[in-house]
């Protein structure tokens, strides 16, 4: 039978809006219902004229590719049509919301002995009639049958979107499962996120108390600015120190082979979405930082550099701030504020999906770990210019703690400490060697005993 012929069964919006994107693409389509005498489609749009509705024996009978829109409940009516359906590639495009053993696809495939192919079920009717629609392209494509599996992705490809091989048709549970999650790469980093910055606004809150200032007159920008900039730069180093921890497994493990711990894996998965919202809080403190600098209110910030005197009745002079200027170490902690978000920037814009795909994986990383950490360093240098000049005149250590900028320096010295030991010729060489593939043998592993095998030389000439 001729190839640019489709078979929709069914005639919902999905298979509608299927019917006419394929039809609009050069394609023979023909549609199945079970009452075609009552199904006057070219009410709803005129290209419905071209497009016949039979029943279902004689959709199915009119080409080798059966795309079916109906409803998984309705599967089991298909046995009656298992002889017909025989041998035809068989579409299937449902979702599936209920976590369930087995995929509608795979049903399907018991119910009519098909050559049953997993696609389309990531697209919506919408998707299908418009070109601007704002989403992904990308069809999951999954099959037993390489053969119909390579006729569904071109079809894929000349109806206008992009097919992803998924592999085996038990892949398709993953895949009806994928369309009812909604952000599961952000739920966790962003819960992560929002709630270190709620921590410390609560700390920045508390500090008030401790000191007895209750000045609400300054909330919540310059309450919340502390709170803002230790969540970036904190959320940035959450994204180096799960790299930097997996490098210290490895050395113990002695091999890249073993797997990590199950939270560090999710931890290294999660990197993207925490840079991204450190990015977001870095942008916030930028933006609070400019209103309070340009709120005329020079505390912390300036000194006045001139003064204007003014001479009032009764011999009395008066003098007025005239200019101010950056304290001695002001201009270079905004230089490495500035810095700092700059290099922030690059990195966020390295991970659009559009750049991704110009840069090899050695460009990636390149700008992903070593102006990364060249972007931690400048935001610890922005950090410690700021405060380290009001801990040297601190007589009770303790007190530290109640500073933001000494909370937020933690994290990130410790990363770049971190950095320094991975860095280590005895400790770099071996990571190396370990990373390439090679065993290393270390002091705090067993040593196995190595066994010996004996071969049955009559049975491998046999096999």
């Amino acid at each position: 039978m001729d190839s640019k012929k489709i078979s929709i069964l069914g005639t919902g919006d999905f298979a509608r809006a299927f019917a006419l994107r394929a039809f609009k693409c050069n394609y023979d389509v023909i549609m199945g219902s079970r009452d075609p005498s009552n199904r006057s489609l070219e009410v709803i749009d005129s290209y419905f004229s071209d497009i016949e509705v039979v029943d279902i024996d004689s959709c199915i009978k009119h080409s080798d590719m059966v795309i079916v829109a109906i409803r998984p409940l309705h599967y089991s009516t298909l046995s009656q049509f298992k002889k017909q359906l025989r041998g035809k590639v068989v579409v299937e495009v449902s979702n599936d919301t209920i976590d369930k053993e087995i995929s509608n696809a795979e049903q399907l495939c018991e119910y009519t002995d098909a050559r049953v192919v997993k696609g389309f079920n990531v697209l919506s009717s919408w998707a299908l009639l418009s070109e601007s629609f704002g989403g992904s392209k990308n069809v999951f494509i999954c099959s037993d049958d390489v053969e119909a599996k390579t006729k569904v992705m071109q079809l894929t490809r000349n109806i206008g979107f992009t097919p992803i091989d998924r592999g085996m048709l038990r892949s398709a549970r993953d895949i009806e499962h994928s369309v009812a999650k909604i952000f599961p790469e952000w739920i966790a980093p962003t819960i992560f996120a929002w709630v270190t910055f709620l921590l410390f606004t609560l700390w920045s809150i508390a500090r008030m108390f401790m000191r007895e200032t209750m000045d609400w007159s300054s909330f919540p920008l310059r309450r919340f600015n502390p709170a803002v900039c230790t969540t970036a730069i904190f959320l940035l180093a959450c994204c180096y120190l799960p790299g930097e921890l997996a490098a210290f497994f490895q050395l113990y493990y002695g091999n890249k082979i073993k797997r990590f711990p199950n939270w560090l894996d999710r931890w290294l998965k999660s990197r993207k979405q925490i840079g991204l919202w450190a990015f977001f809080f870095a942008t916030f403190h930028m933006i609070i930082s400019v209103l309070i600098l340009a709120s005329g209110n020079p505390h912390n910030f300036f000194v006045v550099a001139k003064y204007k005197e003014y001479d009032l009745e009764g011999n009395i002079t008066v003098k007025v701030p005239d200019r101010y200027s950056f304290y001695k170490h002001g201009e270079i902690m905004l230089l490495a504020g500035v810095v700092t978000y700059l290099s922030m920037a690059i990195l966020a814009v390295s991970t659009i999906p559009s750049i991704l795909e110009r840069l090899n994986w050695h460009e990636f990383a390149l700008i992903q770990s070593y102006l990364g950490y060249f972007t931690l360093a400048a935001g610890i240098a922005h950090v410690l210019i700021y405060g380290a000049p009001w801990w040297i005149t601190l007589t009770k250590p303790f007190v530290l703690f109640r500073s933001f900028t000494f909370i937020s320096s933690i994290l990130p010295l410790t990363v770049i400490f971190f950095k320094i030991i991975l860095l280590l010729p005895c400790v770099f060489w071996p990571l190396r060697q370990i990373r390439a593939g090679n065993e290393a043998n270390f002091l705090w592993q067993k040593k196995k005993k190595s066994k010996k095998y004996f071969i049955n030389h009559e049975a491998v000439t046999s096999v």
